[in-house]
């Protein structure tokens, strides 16, 4: 199980730095979930709650479309002794990746430009 977790924040690590240099396209599932996909695979990153924010998942598909891993944003105990619970070290690029593919898949970007593009000043007449 550890290394799988190992693999999966590695992979959400890599999706986040190919989405953000554009050498992959999201697309949008639903209004909080986004799918990448390829000829033999395919990741879908979602809020689990429908609203946004964390928690986020992360779901790894294999070419028949069955899950076969999943990571969640979690809280963990360090110990067993009831200290204090601590984000899991996932956490932070499972919600990068989410903001990433949803930008990708929703074009912010280029809606922001466009809007802004809108407010530039006009030339006098």
């Amino acid at each position: 199980m550890a290394e799988s977790v190992s693999m999966i924040h590695h992979l959400a690590v890599q999706l986040t730095a190919a989405t953000k240099r554009k050498r992959i396209k999201w697309k949008v599932v639903d209004d909080t979930s986004f799918q990448y996909s390829t000829r033999e695979s395919s990741v879908v990153v979602k809020s689990r709650d429908r609203d946004g924010v964390a928690p986020y998942v992360l779901q790894l598909f294999n070419a028949e479309g069955v899950v076969v891993e999943e990571l969640e944003t979690a809280w963990m105990r360090p110990d067993d002794w009831g200290g204090p619970s601590e984000p899991a070290e996932w956490n932070e690029p499972l919600q990068a990746l989410y903001h990433a593919a949803r930008g990708d898949a929703l074009n912010i970007d280029k809606v922001i430009g466009s809007l802004l593009d809108s407010l530039k000043e006009e030339p006098p007449f």
